[in-house]
């Protein structure tokens, strides 16, 4: 089986760049697709021809094979052909496209670290959290990150996007608003959230939330506890990581394929709020056909129960049923 060591897909879509390991000589291949790539069997041919070669760095280029004639009928050869040349070798250096505006690394404090790749960082005598991308990080879910975050600017819930970290002349993090607290998941697996009054605050604040999300036209598609902070200061969650992805046990399996190609619909959101609830209230990760007994509050299953029927149009409207006096 090959291992991919990382990629960067340029903005026109055409060009990509990937680095593979080398099964046979145990080195990292630089393999630069300037027309695109269609298969990982490309990449084997791609390897092949620079273990061929004896080379750790290695160009290929699509060749569109012409229409041609045979006893006089026309015919288009089926396909195309790969020529490999040698190249430079680029090192791999994960990072993404992004016109926002941009800070320079050296110019962040390191204050604290918060998991593998999130920091906490002092800009301009302010704390910010920092996010970065390392081998193991997806480019795309990047730049789709940055584009909801601004896209969701000033919106209750939601961190703010300070700007783009620049790194060796490189975009590879974000500098965003840091939400002093606790990721809920963590919370209820420790047991630092457990009484019944501090649970109920906080399934009305993360449905007002998703409700606020909603009226922008938007549902954060990897919502559950661990992608929800709850600040110290006051109590107010606020909902992180929009870089996109999948949870298992947070959707129906049969919408999972709509999902993938147009995404949530409000029925498909309310589900994902429900499952979210239940893991809240369960202290434990969803899975197909959770009981409902596993929530012990007469009110919180009532709204998990309507979540998973439907039994509301939206999540504005169950935040109307269940929230009136929030504001």
């Amino acid at each position: 089986m090959l291992r991919s060591v990382g990629r960067y897909d340029y903005p026109d879509k055409r060009r990509f760049d990937l680095w593979y390991r080398c099964p046979i000589r145990s080195c990292t291949v630089y393999i630069a697709f300037e027309d695109g790539w269609e298969s990982e069997d490309e990449v084997r041919h791609a390897l092949n021809a620079a273990l061929k070669k004896d080379i750790c760095a290695i160009k290929v280029t699509r060749i569109v094979l012409e229409s041609a004639k045979y006893n006089g009928h026309q015919f288009t050869h089926a396909g195309q052909r790969l020529e490999f040349s040698s190249c430079r070798f680029k090192p791999y250096h994960p990072h993404f496209n992004s016109d926002f505006v941009a800070v320079d690394h050296e110019d962040l404090a390191h204050v604290k670290d918060l998991k593998s790749n999130v920091a906490v960082v002092s800009f301009n005598s302010e704390e910010f959290a920092y996010k970065f991308m390392t081998p193991k990080c997806y480019q795309n879910s990047f730049e789709t990150e940055v584009e909801n975050y601004r896209k969701l600017d000033g919106v209750e819930g939601v961190p703010r996007l300070k700007a783009v970290v620049r790194k060796a002349g490189l975009i590879q993090g974000l500098l965003m608003s840091y939400i002093d607290g606790i990721v809920l998941w963590s919370a209820v697996q420790n047991g630092s959230i457990w009484d019944e009054e501090t649970l109920l605050d906080i399934t009305y604040k993360t449905i007002r939330v998703a409700a606020n999300l909603e009226q922008h036209k938007f549902y954060h598609v990897d919502l559950k506890c661990g992608n929800i902070v709850r600040q110290d200061l006051d109590g107010e969650v606020y909902f992180v990581d929009f870089g996109g992805g999948w949870t298992d046990g947070m959707y129906r399996e049969e919408r999972f394929h709509h999902i993938s190609r147009k995404g949530p619909d409000p029925r498909d959101a309310l589900f994902t709020l429900g499952r979210t609830i239940w893991e809240l209230w369960a202290a434990d990760h969803p899975f197909r056909d959770a009981s409902l007994d596993r929530v012990e509050n007469d009110t919180v299953r009532n709204i998990v129960r309507d979540c998973d029927e439907g039994n509301v149009d939206n999540i504005v409207q169950l935040c109307a049923l269940y929230c009136p006096l929030l504001k």
